[in-house]
């Protein structure tokens, strides 16, 4: 009986320590499927699954496009180490920007140099004091940091409105449009 007994608990244990073991893998996995490795901010396929599911609410957002200008500069001639150390930066001040607004949202890396912003907000002008916080941070960040490259963004932002849109696909080519006809003006120049 004793023997018995003993069975049933080591095969709870086994299978706790299994369960565990299956939720820390499943942790991983999602970390892996849904954040950019590099600089820790979802990455684009879940902002492609975040913006599908507003979509099936109908429910509208602003969506702000920032491409770094003359990234490939700082690769080419700092290292990639440090463009690395750079593009983890920018995560960090566009979250910060993000958690000191009275909005919801979250940032996401699109690719290469170029971040998304989503925030849970249907007026853009309310977007404009985020901008500049991020404009700010910017150019302390290029000060204290001693860069020797100006680092600039590119920005579009629009709201987004599934039901003024009919995918996610064309609002995506509309602000990255509005984003490249900035990219002249060079939005963010310490």
């Amino acid at each position: 009986m004793k023997i018995f007994v003993f069975a049933i608990l080591f095969t709870l244990f086994a299978l706790l320590v299994f369960i565990f073991v299956l939720l820390k893998i499943i942790k991983a996995l999602y970390k892996l499927a849904y954040y950019d490795f590099l600089t820790g901010v979802y990455n684009r396929r879940y902002l492609a699954g975040y913006m599908q599911r507003l979509a099936e609410k109908s429910e509208a957002v602003c969506c702000v496009m920032l491409d770094v200008n003359n990234f490939k500069q700082i690769n080419d001639t700092l290292g990639h180490c440090i463009g690395d150390k750079v593009l983890k930066e920018i995560a960090a001040i566009l979250q910060k920007a993000i958690a000191s607004s009275d909005m919801r949202g979250f940032v996401a890396r699109y690719g290469g140099d170029e971040f998304y912003m989503v925030l849970h907000t249907k007026n853009k002008f309310l977007v404009k004091p985020v901008i500049n916080k991020i404009k700010l941070a910017f150019e302390q960040f290029y000060f204290f940091a001693s860069m020797p490259h100006k680092i600039s963004c590119s920005v579009g932002y629009d709201i987004y409105d599934p039901a003024k849109w009919s995918s996610f696909d064309m609002f995506e080519r509309h602000i990255d449009k509005l984003m490249y006809k900035h990219k002249g003006t060079k939005l963010f120049m310490p």
